[in-house]
């Protein structure tokens, strides 16, 4: 069982809510922790000094967020308890009025300002105080309720409140905030429900103006005023902070506390939708019955990668267990299937979008799907079905070969049809693809053994074969004269026009020299994919390196750029 507290993000990608990701062999599950996890926190600033006296608490809770705290003098205090309280505020909050305000520190002080809220409340950082007569006061353009959207231009509205703090802090003696006024910040800076008979007339500060600094605060206890004042984060008593974390949880969105996707026909995806645009440390996980764990942040990309990489390999392990089940009761098997990405494979400057597929690989034919096959028609009625015997697998290499942003790509070519062009979600994947395509190649070769094509020479008829073991040979239809033959060994290299014609450069091992031998061919391009997989599946028996080693050389570029563009007399060794 693999484990980790991860975010799930919201329809604008804010960070919303913390979830414990769990991953075992069978599914994944996302579980919603407790909301009280998730009291929204305020934060001083480099706020005067003059108003604390002992211990400095250097965050304070308040999440509680009905009503003003009530008067205490003294060591009496009355007890308080929110009669509302709030989670987090909707994501489609109105922002309005953005401005850009400068900020010079005062020597020996800071900005004067707390903060709370942030991306895993699913709001932006707000403006909780204005401290009077500090720098951000003397601007007069910050207020409370204010929303932080960036630090000297760095955006920083869907970050997290620590890591905003954390700019704020480092900002140097001047700053330029980017902010607007945020339309729910009445409901996040709302003081906590009193138990004193204060009406909301006597007691409510409005939110959009700057709180009065509190003076004389004795170190073992605070005061708050009940005219609305709010006391410094370093004077809160430990009462008012336990108090102050108390939550409401009927103000939360109702919601499934667990969420579980089974793995089996699962895919993961690393891109937003469509694009090749990748999600920064994200990843969504999207069942058959197309249920989602939405999109789970993960802390950094060590981490996200971390996590591709072991749902890509649970998925690829149920997948293949299912897939063991179906060959004890079905022929002909299967030997690999899985979802990819794929995009017509044309030009980078065209606009193109990926789409999920399901592709399998069964007795020596590629079908590729819209969804996973449930039913033996589906089998049959497929309308994307490639020849393996006659296809060319090919690894694309970044960043020259790919035609896009995305990486971990290869494409399948057969015949005169567009490469089928896939990305995967990370590397593991590729490599499991490429050597399921290039055995399930192997193999139709194999049981293949030979293969005829229709041909002419001299503007006679004839029939090219290729076989396994015996090689090449050209004979002549009507006479059935073998024209010429030759061994595997002996090939050297090929060529064609674009179109019909095609030559083979042969050792001649009796005059030591080259034989060029051509001839036309109207399913020029299946031949050649032909002679290229019974040339990979020899090779692979002498040499078990052979494969990594064609790969490494792109040895089949040639020949896929001339499908691909059609164009001029082309060489292939």
């Amino acid at each position: 069982m693999k484990e980790a507290i991860l975010s799930i993000k919201d329809g604008e990608g804010n960070a919303d809510q913390k979830v414990k990701v769990k991953l075992d062999d069978e599914n994944i599950i996302i579980e919603k922790l407790p909301n009280r996890q998730f009291a929204i926190t305020s934060t001083s600033i480099d706020s005067p000094r003059s108003t604390t006296s002992g211990s400095s608490i250097p965050r304070q809770a308040t999440a509680s967020l009905s009503s003003t705290e009530s008067s205490q003098t003294g060591s009496q205090k009355q007890s308080t308890k929110g009669s509302n309280s709030l989670s987090s505020m909707p994501a489609d909050d109105s922002r309005s009025g953005e401005r850009v305000v400068t900020i010079k520190r005062q020597p020996g002080g800071g900005l004067g300002i707390s903060v709370k809220g942030g991306a895993e409340h699913g709001i932006p950082v707000l403006i909780s105080r204005v401290f009077p007569g500090q720098a951000a006061d003397q601007t007069h353009l910050l207020h409370p309720g204010d929303a932080i959207l960036a630090v000297n231009n760095k955006k920083v509205e869907h970050m997290m409140h620590d890591d905003v703090v954390g700019e704020l802090r480092s900002c140097g003696p001047q700053v330029a905030l980017t902010v607007c006024t945020f339309d729910g910040a009445s409901h996040v800076l709302r003081p906590a429900a009193s138990a004193s008979t204060a009406t909301p007339s006597e007691t409510s500060q409005h939110p959009d103006q700057p709180l009065p600094q509190t003076n004389n605060v004795n170190s073992t206890e605070s005061t708050a005023s009940s005219k609305g004042q709010d006391a410094h984060a370093g004077s809160v008593t430990t009462a008012q902070l336990d108090e102050s974390t108390q939550l409401d949880n009927s103000m939360i969105p109702s919601m499934e506390k667990e969420t579980k996707i089974p793995l089996l026909f699962a895919r993961i995806e690393i891109y937003h939708p469509g694009t090749d645009k990748r999600r920064q440390n994200c990843f969504e996980v999207i069942g058959q019955n197309k249920a989602s764990t939405g999109v789970i942040l993960c802390e950094n990309s060590d981490q996200a990668n971390d996590w591709v990489s072991a749902i890509s390999a649970a998925i690829n392990k149920a997948t293949m267990k299912k897939m063991e089940q179906i060959n004890e009761q079905k022929q002909p098997h299967i030997t690999y299937m899985g979802w990819v990405s794929e995009r017509y494979a044309m030009p980078a400057s065209s606009v193109q979008t990926w789409y999920s597929r399901f592709i399998a690989l069964r007795g020596g034919k590629l079908y590729v799907f819209e969804r996973p096959p449930e039913r033996d028609a589906e089998w049959q009625e497929c309308g994307r079905v490639y020849k393996m015997h006659e296809s060319l697998c090919r690894v694309h290499v970044p960043p020259r070969q790919l035609l896009d942003q995305r990486e971990h790509c290869f494409s399948v070519q057969y015949s005169t049809s567009p490469p089928v062009y896939c990305s995967l979600q990370s590397k593991a994947d590729l490599l499991r693809w490429e050597e399921s395509v290039q055995k399930a190649t192997h193999s139709a070769v194999y049981a293949a053994q030979s293969q005829s094509y229709e041909c002419s020479f001299e503007d006679k008829p004839c029939t090219f074969v290729v076989h396994f073991n015996s090689g090449f040979k050209l004979v002549e239809v009507a006479t059935q004269v073998v024209l010429w033959a030759y061994k595997f060994s002996q090939l050297k290299a090929s060529s064609d026009d674009g179109h019909s014609l095609i030559t083979f450069s042969f050792h001649n091992r009796e005059s030591d020299l080259i034989d060029k031998q051509s001839f036309h061919c109207q399913r020029a391009y299946p031949l050649l994919f032909c002679v290229h997989a019974f040339l990979a599946a020899k090779l692979s028996l002498v040499d078990p390196t052979f494969l990594e080693k064609i790969n490494a050389q792109n040895a089949a570029t040639d020949v896929t750029s001339a499908m691909v563009n059609g164009s001029g007399p082309r060489d292939s060794s």
